[in-house]
Formats: structure tokens, sequence, C-alpha cells
């Protein structure tokens, strides 16, 4: 299989936070479907032989600057990177003799909680970072020690963490989400009227900002379909909103660089939405080991509306799945290009609905 680096420049806000890597294999399917490049039961056959070995997998999108000679694309943070309970003593230690006799040791450890915080508020490591956590010469103690010292190999810019020389490179803030007003219009009244206000949220991105993805397929796959669903949905958009323009981005595709990956790896870092497969892949007694999981309950796309026998509305969402988040770190025990599976969420007698838990891992 070979590796691409998806780009995506945004043409004005998006509704969907984030793009999921589920979200961005369902368009891309969709896409093939209304291209006519597959027929509904051609689309099934293919994706029905790909339930327990997926043929392409998308990480998320994740935020990136696409400033020229100046990009620079980040990764989740590890689950992992997170400070021990000796850390924040030795880092309690270190701040009290910084700040000199005036500061009591419950002060500083209480300084150092506040820094722990922020450092799990930080969702995003540059690749720089990750290549040194990766290689294990960053340690979650410097991770620590970088929030609260704000110097050292790595520092936190733009609510990320990332090395000095990648932090010169950034804005003050990649994108900014923000609650933005809409409202219903009354069929009666052929206007807004009381109560019919809302607010939902919204992502906006700083000039030179945008996202990028993953993406590991077949050549005779990416070049037959995956690459023109993509143009197509440039032009259509991703996520809510569609209609009125959110999500809609110039889509750029490149061969990937190469990923951050350790030289003899002991564990895995999940960028995608994961849904373990069987034969050994997945250890829940392995170590190094930490994770997040979501319930997902996705909608159904909404331009291709299909009836469930049965009822007589179509249904809005689909059933209920829990997969592991971007993020989480598992014992390797396994190298696979492509990880986990597809899962499909209607009986055998209904029409077939699928949801991708196929996901591209880092090596630590």
């Amino acid at each position: 299989m070979n590796t691409y680096a998806v780009y995506f420049t945004p043409r004005g806000a998006l509704a969907t936070w984030p793009l999921a890597s589920d979200t961005l294999f369902g368009a891309v399917c969709w896409g093939i479907r209304s291209l006519g490049l597959m027929d509904d039961d051609q689309l099934t056959g293919w994706l029905e032989a790909q339930r327990a070995a997926p043929g392409f997998a998308f990480s998320h999108a994740f935020p990136a600057y696409l400033n020229g000679n100046a990009s620079l694309r980040l990764y989740p943070r590890p689950a992992t990177f997170q400070p021990k309970f000796d850390d924040f003593d030795i880092l309690a230690a270190e701040w009290q003799q910084k700040q000199g006799n005036g500061m009591t040791l419950k002060s500083a450890k209480a300084d150092v909680a506040v820094a722990g915080k922020r450092l799990k508020q930080l969702g995003y490591v540059s690749e720089g970072v990750l290549g040194q956590i990766a290689a294990g010469s960053l340690q979650p103690l410097d991770g620590l020690r970088a929030v609260l010292f704000e110097s050292g190999q790595a520092i936190p810019r733009a609510g990320i963490l990332c090395l000095a020389p990648e932090a010169k490179k950034l804005p003050e803030k990649l994108y900014e989400r923000e609650a933005m007003q809409h409202n219903h219009i009354d069929r009666m009244a052929g206007a807004t009227v009381e109560g019919l206000l809302f607010y939902r949220q919204e992502t906006f991105f700083a000039s030179g900002a945008g996202l990028w993805a993953l993406l590991r397929a077949e050549e005779k796959d990416f070049t037959a379909y995956i690459r023109p669903a993509l143009a197509y949905l440039a032009d259509t958009g991703f996520g809510a909103d569609r209609t009125s323009g959110k999500g809609h981005f110039d889509i750029r595709v490149e061969a990937a660089p190469p990923l951050p990956q350790a030289e003899s790896p002991r564990a895995m870092l999940s960028l995608s939405h994961y849904l373990p497969a069987g034969g050994g892949e997945f250890d829940p007694q392995g170590e190094p080991l930490a994770y997040t999981l979501k319930t997902l309950r996705p909608k159904r796309e909404r331009r291709h509306p299909r009836p469930v026998a049965g009822q007589q509305s179509v249904p809005i969402y689909k059933k209920a799945l829990r997969v592991f988040e971007p993020g989480s770190v598992f014992a390797l025990t396994a190298r696979k290009e492509i990880y986990g599976r597809l899962a499909r969420l209607t009986p055998s007698d209904q029409e077939a609905v699928y949801q991708s838990g196929a996901a591209l891992m880092v090596y630590l």
C-alpha cells in the first residue's frame, strides 16, 4: 500500500469538528457512489470484502500550518504522555528553588498542578515533538517542565506543544471555535420569531492554517476511486451545513512524509477512530497502555435518504458504536499497514450500513 498526505486548505468555516477518520472514509465512499464509479451493489460488495481487512483508511484531519516552506503538521498528543505523581514532586522542588525563599512548597505544588492541567489541555503536538516522544528522548516530565517554565526542548504555542524552532513559524492561533448565531424561519409568520434563535459551534482558521490527514490505500484504488472522490468532495464539502458553504476546502494530495517512529517500537499510537479487529491485533493487557473511548452515534448521509423496511420515515442515525479516540496508545503486538475493521450496523436482511473503525498508527 501507498501512504499519502491529504492537505485541506479552507475556503471558509467548518461546522463539524473534528473532521474524523470515519467521516472522511464515508464521504469518499459516497463520492465514489455519486460519481457513478460503482453502483450500490458494487460498492456494498467492495466494502463487505473489506470488513475484516480494510482496503483503505484515513487518519483524522489534524490542524496544520500550510504556509509554504514554514509548513507544520500536527498529531494527537499520546495519552501516555502524562506526568506521574513523582514528576509533580520533582518539578515542585525545582519551581520553588527558581522562585526563591518567598514561595512555600505548598504553593509550588499548586502551580505545578495548574501546569499539569494546561499540559492535558494541549491536545496536539508538532511533528518534531512526536518524533522525540517516539524515540523516548522527550519524557512527560519534560513536557510538564516546558509548560511551567515555557522553555526547554519543547514549549507550548498556539495551543500545541512544539519545538522552539517550530514555534517561530506559528501564528498566535491556528484555529478558533466560536458559537455562531443562527435562526429558524417560522412557516406561518414567514420570518424569525421569538424562541427560534440558536447557536452552533463553527471553526475558523487563521491565515495559512488548515487541516491535513494521512491516507493509506492500494495505488489502483487510489487512482480509480479515491482521488476522483476527493476532487468531487472539494466541490461538495465535508460535514454539516455544506449547502451553506461550510466545510469546503481546496484539496491537495502528495506522497506522505516519513512518519515519526521509534527504532525499536513497543507501542502504537492511533491516529484514527479505532475499532480493533481479532487475530491478536489488540492486547488489552499489554504495556504501555492508555486510551480514550468514545461512543459514536453517527448520522446517515442526508443527500441520499434510504427508508428502512418496517418504517415510514427515513432514519436519521446509525446504530451506536464505541471506538478508541486518536491519541490512544496500545502495546505493539503486530505490524500492519491498516489496523481495525469496518463494522456493519444493520442485520443481513436489511440494506448494508457501514461505519469505519480502520485506523493508521505511529510506532512509539
